[in-house]
Parts: structure tokens; sequence; C-alpha cells
């Protein structure tokens, strides 16, 4: 049975960071409309505050500074310091996006211990009709087995997309990634809320569990 989040609680304290604070890690999915900015900005702003850093792909050339300042003076932390903090890797092709993936993301999670990685539009760049599908399919499986293997080590992989364009092909590009994860939600605006609905995962999947604080 699908759950429904409506984001009304004080900062930090419920949807999104209540919905992924309590796994151990994990691959989780975000699908929907403008709504997965503020989201992103929140789930970003909830590690920054605990003097971590944040691995930021970005796929579709949307990361949003203003956001971060904001959410930054509204906590009285320095926006200089939280903007610093996170570290912004950006592709134009789907070949850079799994090179970021398969070649980068291992190092940069090395060397900065960050506990979210935050994907926004990965799949963008995997639509492009320009590169055969097969190709795309398989970098993209590529991709997808980088993330899964790096959310088992303790990370946790947020990717946040919106719906893909109407073709089949698309759409199984975008299952692929859906597959994969631990957890799946559809976001959405109504009036002036956000609303996260949980999706189901497939029978025998269940999503990770941790005991204890972040």
């Amino acid at each position: 049975m699908d759950t429904t989040y409506k984001i009304d609680a004080p900062l930090f304290s419920g949807p999104p960071v209540s919905l992924i604070s309590g796994m151990p890690g994990g691959v989780i999915f975000f699908c929907g409309d403008a709504a997965l900015r503020p989201l992103a900005s929140e789930m970003i702003g909830w590690r920054l505050a605990q003097s971590e850093r944040v691995l930021f792909l970005d796929g579709d050339n949307c990361f949003n500074p203003y956001p971060i300042t904001h959410l930054a003076k509204r906590i009285g932390h320095d926006p200089r310091l939280f903007l610093s903090s996170i570290f912004i890797s950006r592709a134009a092709t789907c070949h850079q996006m799994t090179s970021l993936i398969t070649r980068q993301l291992g190092i940069g999670i090395a060397r900065h211990r960050p506990r979210l990685v935050l994907l926004a539009e990965p799949l963008a760049t995997f639509y492009d009709e320009a590169v055969s599908f097969t190709e795309r399919k398989t970098l993209l499986s590529h991709a997808v087995s980088t993330l899964a293997r790096q959310a088992r080590e303790g990370t946790w992989i947020v990717v946040l997309t919106s719906p893909p364009p109407p073709s089949h092909k698309s759409a199984s590009l975008l299952s692929m990634v859906r597959n994969a994860s631990d957890r799946l939600f559809s976001v959405r605006t109504d009036a002036q809320s956000i609303l996260i609905r949980e999706e189901t995962l497939a029978i025998g999947k269940r999503p990770p569990q941790r005991t204890g604080g972040c």
C-alpha cells in the first residue's frame, strides 16, 4: 500500500529528511515536478548542518546556490562555508555521467566522506537519442550497478528526476534506476504544499533499516 506524506513539519524534522535518516544507506529515488528542487536544498542543508560534505552530480545544469545560501542564514550558519562544502560535478552527455559515477564517485566518497550523494536529473543525459539506445542502456546499467554498490557501503544515494519523455525507451531507462532503488517516492505540488508519495517496492525487496541516530 502506498503512503503519502505532506511536508509541513519544522525544518529537518519531517519529509524528506525523516524518510531517509533511518536508513544505513541506500538508493532513494524521487520522481516528480518542480517540487524536487526545494527537497534537494533541504536534504543538502540537513547534512551541511552536521558539518559534513555533500557530493552533487548535476545532469541538467540545475544546481541553484541561492536556496542553500538562504537556508544557511535561516539556521545561523555561514553561507560561504555551506557552499564550499558542496562538491559539484556536471555532465552534459550520458558518457560523461557514466564516467562521473563509475570512475569519479568512489574517489570523491573516499576523499570527502559524505553521507549524502545527490544526483539531480542524471537521466536527462541518457535521453539523448543521438546515442543509440543499446549504448545508452549499457552505460546506464554500469552506472546503476556502481550506485547500488556505493549505497551498500553506507552512503545515501538520492536520485532526483523528472518524468521521462513520452517514449517506451525512455520509460525503460527510468525503470532501470527504479528497479535498483531501495525506496521509491513520487513528488508533486498541491496548492501551497508538497506531497510525497512512497510507492510499494517489488515483492521481496525491503529498504535497509538502521538503529540509532544519524
